[in-house]
């Protein structure tokens, strides 16, 4: 099957990578990024994009990362989770049985991949979307990559987003951290839900641009009692490091 990364990037479906591959969650007060493929605890970016081929920021266009090995075969992908959040989810078709990966055509080709523009973060079903609203109903193709994560794509083949299933198991703060929790509350996701709904483009636009008052928000709805949720004291560290982040960056006269 061929399949455009953009208009002009085309790759064909590919046998999987190793089943110990796993896609990962990267949460901080920076954003927040999904991941997956051969990133392990002593890989930098840098070293990534040194050792393979593929789409990469450039001075003047903000890119996801599809990386690539020199025989075309993918390496690994960062993607960036939008702030803007979506009201609805995108339909996705059932992704195929078969897990497959992506392999590059054009080996010499310099491209970008734009981040997708919308999140969606279905809490009650556990799954984290990244897409175009605007495209959503064209969305035909969806290509399990592993188990947890699915590659999406329109009706022309073009790429048109991501999921990730229970994302919060997978939740690590940097691309180096590799933790996987067995178990994760209903309350916890709910936690994460209020995190994502409040500290987001929608909340900054109702705010009318004063960043203070999402922060203010943010925190009145996610005050200890809340927090207290959380039963895992790593990720409960990360949402509360997250916020006095935000709140010493921002509301430095507070």
């Amino acid at each position: 099957m061929k399949l455009f990364l953009t208009a002009n990037i085309t790759v064909h479906l590919d046998d999987a990578l190793s089943d110990d591959l796993r896609p990962n969650f990267i949460f901080s007060s920076s954003g927040a990024l999904v991941s997956y493929g051969k990133i392990d605890q002593n890989t930098e970016v840098s070293s990534i994009i040194d050792a393979t081929i593929g789409s990469d920021h450039w001075m003047s266009d903000n890119s996801d990362f599809f990386r690539f090995d020199a025989s075309g075969k993918m390496h690994s992908l960062i993607l960036s989770v939008s702030e803007r959040n979506s009201e609805h989810p995108p339909k996705v078709p059932h992704g195929t049985q078969k897990k497959h990966s992506l392999k590059l055509i054009d080996l010499n080709q310099a491209f970008t991949v734009a981040p997708q523009p919308h999140r969606f973060f279905d809490y009650k079903n556990r799954i984290l979307y990244g897409f175009n609203e605007e495209k959503t109903t064209l969305i035909t193709n969806s290509i399990t990559i592993c188990d947890e994560f699915l590659v999406l794509f329109d009706e022309n083949n073009l790429y048109s987003g991501w999921a990730i299933k229970n994302p919060i198991e997978k939740i690590a703060d940097s691309l180096q951290d590799r933790p996987e929790f067995k178990y994760i509350s209903d309350a916890t996701y709910n936690v994460f839900n209020i995190f994502l709904k409040l500290f987001s483009d929608n909340s900054y636009d109702e705010a009318d641009g004063e960043i203070e008052i999402v922060i203010s928000n943010l925190e009145k709805k996610l005050n200890k009692s809340v927090l207290l949720g959380i039963e895992n004291e790593k990720i409960r560290m990360m949402i509360i490091t997250a916020i006095e982040e935000l709140r010493e960056y921002h509301c430095k006269s507070s």
